[in-house]
């Protein structure tokens, strides 16, 4: 069974599925990797370069290739995914999701100290928009099987936290 990472960006996604992977022995994907690796350019080249639209069908093109493959994997999906061409859907059809949910509030102070380039962060010209746009995204997040609130967590509280959630999440079945 696949699991996905899921959650705004700069809450941990990619940190915890290689911890996760690495925990589990199962193979990782970081969905944003691949796709820099398959188009030879970094996200942030192909929004400037292709725009966002090209970007997220992308995205939902490699997500779909990887689900065919009919393989275990842990997967680390960007900030977006989710939110276009029902991939919330799908991945729950194909997978545990888990969504890593950090106070907005938090997560904006960490990502204006960000020195990694974001293209959708980097487009916002107020807090307002943030917030909006992390609300937006929110409701695609709690979509997901697993919500974990991740703020007063140390990273191996938290990865502990998350393999009992997926135990659970197993046996619901």
């Amino acid at each position: 069974m696949n699991i996905f990472f899921v959650g705004y960006m700069g809450c941990g996604k990619s940190f915890f599925a290689k911890k996760l992977s690495n925990h589990l022995s199962q193979d990782l994907i970081d969905l944003d990797e691949l796709i820099e690796k398959k188009e030879k350019k970094s996200i942030v080249d192909i929004f400037l370069i292709n725009g966002e639209d090209y970007f997220r069908k992308i995205e939902h093109l490699e997500l779909n290739s990887i689900l065919k493959a009919n393989k275990k994997h842990i997967i680390a999906i960007g900030g977006g995914t989710p939110c276009f061409f029902k991939n919330i859907d799908l991945m729950n059809n194909f997978g545990i999701t888990i969504y890593l949910k950090k106070d907005p509030k938090l997560l904006y102070n960490l990502l204006v100290k960000s020195k990694k380039k974001r293209p959708v962060f980097e487009r916002f010209n107020t807090k307002d928009e943030f917030f909006n746009n992390f609300k937006y995204r929110e409701q695609f997040y709690l979509k997901s099987k697993i919500v974990i609130k991740c703020d007063n967590l140390s990273n191996k509280e938290l990865l502990s936290k998350i393999n009992y959630k997926i135990n659970e999440n197993r046996l619901k079945k």
